[in-house]
Order: C-alpha cells, then sequence, then structure tokens
C-alpha cells in the first residue's frame, strides 16, 4: 500500500511535470525559448504532424 502522503506527492509532482511540458511545448512552438528549444519543438511537432502519413499501412 502507497503512503497517502507520498501519493500526494507523487500527483503533485506529475502536474507540475505536465504543466511544465505544456510550457515549454507552447514557448518552444512560439520560437520564444531559443534556438535549441525551437529546434526541439520544431522536430516534436513535425514528428508528430508526419507519423501518420509515414507508416505504410499497404504491407
Amino acid at each position: 500500500m502507497v503512503d497517502p502522503r507520498r501519493r500526494i506527492l507523487l500527483s503533485l509532482l506529475v502536474v507540475l511535470f505536465t504543466v511544465y511540458l505544456a510550457a515549454v511545448s507552447i514557448e518552444a512552438w512560439n520560437g520564444g525559448l531559443g534556438w535549441v528549444h525551437g529546434e526541439i519543438g520544431a522536430a516534436v511537432i513535425s514528428a508528430i504532424g508526419t507519423a501518420p502519413s509515414s507508416v505504410d499501412c499497404r504491407g
């Protein structure tokens, strides 16, 4: 059984990490975090955008 305080702490950390990732993604999309973060954001966005079309389902 997980300690309730530890569960609350883990939940809080997950929420904060999710908010951080969302903020970084938005800033990278806008190019506001500098060149490196912008490049990472552009790579992630392009990978997500091209993933369905890059899969060959014809067999």
